[in-house]
């Protein structure tokens, strides 16, 4: 006891003594005549060092927003996509074993299937896939760096995924922008012996490109000296320019990679919204009575009900594949399809809002669970009346990309909803990251099955085998090089079985004796699709590394074997 109460005085005493001196320095300070000129008030610097780890991910950067603007956009870099992708992990995954940290299980997850979709960009460009491609790489790699680092929120695939995703993109890359990480750590880079030789390296590098790009751009005036550069670069002298402008937009590119590499180190997310924060604002969301969810959902459960009570026959015609009276396949299968799914997303967002906004309470649990089993079936009835609408229009016109995705979408719709309420009812089942999952995988079987390629071939064999009496040749032209094996495929049989050569006529008599049939149509957009690679004969075979798509080797190949194309 009596050696408490001197431990007690003694931290008194000390606190009075450093409130003393407080008072004394802000008195000392308040007394400091304003004619005094070597008076400065003390400021906090930001005297962040960095490692020579840190330092040679300063030099990456830089590198990746060059070769970021080169694969970028991806109409021009088919290969340059997933070269880009399959460096940026595989360099940071580097950095991070030199560093000794240990990516976590979703980090490894979303570095892996973003490097597997983005294959799909080799593809060819003609695919809307491919911005949706490049988006997940983007937030993939966000997620890498951000939960490698420690910054998640909850363990590895929990609830909290969608959030740390959300953190990650938004907070990240512009974390460290305004202190201009990226300069300081490449001056830093002087300091460590590997790093250093690597830096002076790559200076004296890229020091050379632009007078060695000035004197080949002038020189280039004579042919012969031309041809030889363009042999040993393997690309025009006149794209110099581009690569200039590539190096210098590369900056910020790397300046953000950089940036968000640095916050994720510095654990900078994880003071923005803690998991602390998420539970308070979770549990103060909570604040719809029980009465009240049931009186905003009894209302749209009626309408459904009323809909379903009145259109039964209409919908339950395209389960038995009987067409109804006065409508047409196409205007059957339109009409309604897309409100039918939008009616989808409504559901899934009226689910998600119950979880979230209910109180808490045993009625309320009870209550969630029948309503997501109600919201459920409603849905899987509305997909299936669409799907079975939509197969009833495939069968009789084939393949488009709008029915391939509207198809996949409403696939991945119906198992959501399964999970949902599977997890309503299994408790080791977390929806969110399940979902989220499920989506990613989904995602990636569609893009990586070369979607336009598909339905060139599902199109073509269903003609020649006789399930169709007609193939519609402008779907197979509007899938650019995808299409083209096909409708050479296409076009051989219909020469074998009509004993014609369509190359013995010129795309000009095709195009004064046009006529709406598929051998025409295919004939002359083949001969179209020729004239296109002899014109630009020189890009199509010296084209670069990140300029190479599997589609347009193909069509290179298809083309030849109709000898069709010039000579190289």
């Amino acid at each position: 006891m009596e050696q408490n109460s001197e431990a007690k005085a003694t931290v008194q005493t000390s606190d009075a003594t450093e409130n003393k001196g407080f008072e004394t320095a802000v008195e000392d300070k308040a007394t400091v005549p304003e004619s005094v000129p070597d008076f400065k008030p003390k400021t906090h610097k930001y005297n962040r060092s960095f490692t020579g780890h840190e330092a040679l991910f300063a030099w990456i950067s830089c590198l990746s927003g060059y070769l970021f603007c080169l694969a970028f956009p991806l109409n021009e870099s088919a290969l340059g996509g997933t070269l880009f992708t399959a460096f940026i992990f595989i360099a940071t995954g580097t950095v991070f074993a030199l560093k000794k940290v240990k990516p976590n299980a979703t980090a490894v997850f979303a570095a892996v299937s973003a490097v597997i979709i983005s294959v799909s960009l080799s593809y060819g460009w003609e695919s809307p896939l491919n911005i949706f491609t490049g988006g997940y790489a983007f937030a993939a790699y966000c997620y890498f760096v951000y939960s490698a680092t420690g910054n998640s929120l909850g363990k590895p695939f929990s609830g909290l995924i969608v959030f740390d995703v959300c953190k990650a993109i938004l907070t990240m890359p512009f974390g460290s922008l305004k202190k201009f990480e990226l300069f300081r750590a490449l001056a830093a880079s002087r300091k460590s012996k590997g790093t250093k030789y690597f830096a002076y390296l790559l200076v004296g590098i890229v020091v050379a490109i632009i007078p060695a790009s000035l004197a080949l751009s002038l020189l280039s005036y004579d042919e012969g000296f031309k041809e030889i550069v363009d042999k040993i670069f393997s690309f025009k002298t006149e794209d110099i320019s581009y690569h200039i402008v590539c190096l210098v937009f590369g900056i910020p590119v790397g300046m953000c990679i950089f940036s968000l590499f640095i916050s994720g180190t510095d654990n900078k997310p994880s003071r923005i919204f803690t998991k602390e924060n998420f539970i308070k604002v979770s549990d103060k969301i909570r604040i719809a009575p029980l009465v009240t969810v049931l009186a905003a959902v009894i209302p749209l459960l009626a309408v459904y009900a009323v809909f379903f009570f009145s259109q039964r026959q209409y919908y339950v015609s395209g389960f038995t594949g009987v067409l109804p009276d006065n409508f047409s396949y196409a205007q059957y299968a339109r009409e309604g399809f897309f409100e039918l799914c939008k009616v989808s997303v409504i559901n899934l967002t009226v689910i998600v809002l119950i979880t979230q906004l209910i109180k808490k309470g045993k009625a309320s649990e009870i209550t969630v669970k029948l309503l997501t089993v109600v919201f459920s079936a409603v849905t899987f009835l509305l997909i299936a009346t669409a799907m079975s609408k939509l197969i009833m229009y495939i069968d009789r016109y084939g393949l488009t990309q709008k029915r391939v995705y509207a198809a996949w979408f409403m696939a991945v719709i119906a198992v959501v909803f399964l999970i949902i309420t599977l997890s309503r009812f299994i408790k080791k089942i977390s929806w969110i990251p399940t979902c989220a999952c499920v989506v990613i995988a989904a995602f990636a079987g569609l893009a990586l099955c070369n979607v336009d390629r598909q339905i060139a071939k599902f199109n073509v064999e269903r003609y020649i085998d006789g399930s169709v009496r007609t193939v519609d040749v402008d779907t197979l032209y509007d899938l650019g090089y995808a299409g083209i094996p096909e409708m050479a495929k296409l076009i051989k049989h219909l020469d074998e079985k009509n004993g014609t050569d369509f190359t013995e006529k010129s795309i000009k008599y095709y195009e004064i004796h046009y006529s709406p049939s598929t051998y025409n149509e295919t004939a002359y957009n083949l001969l179209h699709k020729a004239n296109y690679f002899n014109l630009i004969e020189e890009e199509v075979y010296k084209e670069g590394l990140f300029d190479y798509s599997i589609n347009k080797k193909a069509a290179e190949k298809a083309l030849e074997e109709l000898g069709l194309l010039s000579a190289k």
